[in-house]
């Protein structure tokens, strides 16, 4: 897995006035990790991501931890392990704060959910150095 998306901290902010909670980047590399941005600090019970790999016929939950908690704003993270069963796999997730008094926020990228093609990666070979010139 390789690459990375991160909205500019103006953006979240700016974001955070309309919507309680948004994923404010996602990097890849031995799997998804997903930031989440909220500005529901008190009387949070859990961060958490919900994925899926199957188009929502199963899902997982995965709960996130603290990282930043200022006055105004609080930082989740997530590590989603995705399995690459074949050549590749279609991962969607959405993210959720669930407060004590069970109120939920979601972040589902406006009802379309975060959707990121898995791939494997294929190793390429390299060709053997030849000991002898001569010799094919």
């Amino acid at each position: 897995l390789e690459g990375e998306l991160d909205m500019f901290p103006e953006e979240v902010a700016l974001r955070l006035n309309h919507q309680p909670v948004q994923v404010s980047s996602i990097q890849l590399a031995t799997g998804i990790e997903c930031s989440i941005a909220t500005c529901k600090t008190d009387g949070v019970a859990c961060v958490f991501v919900r994925c899926t790999t199957d188009a929502w016929e199963n899902h997982d939950d995965v709960f996130a931890r603290q990282e930043v908690h200022t006055a105004n704003q609080a930082v989740y993270e997530a590590h989603i392990s995705v399995d690459v069963a074949q050549d590749s796999t279609d991962a969607e997730f959405a993210v959720c704060v669930k407060m004590r008094d069970g109120v939920e926020f979601w972040d589902n990228n406006h009802g379309q959910n975060y959707r990121i093609k898995v791939t494997k990666q294929r190793r390429t070979r390299r060709p053997r150095a030849r000991s002898d010139p001569r010799r094919p």
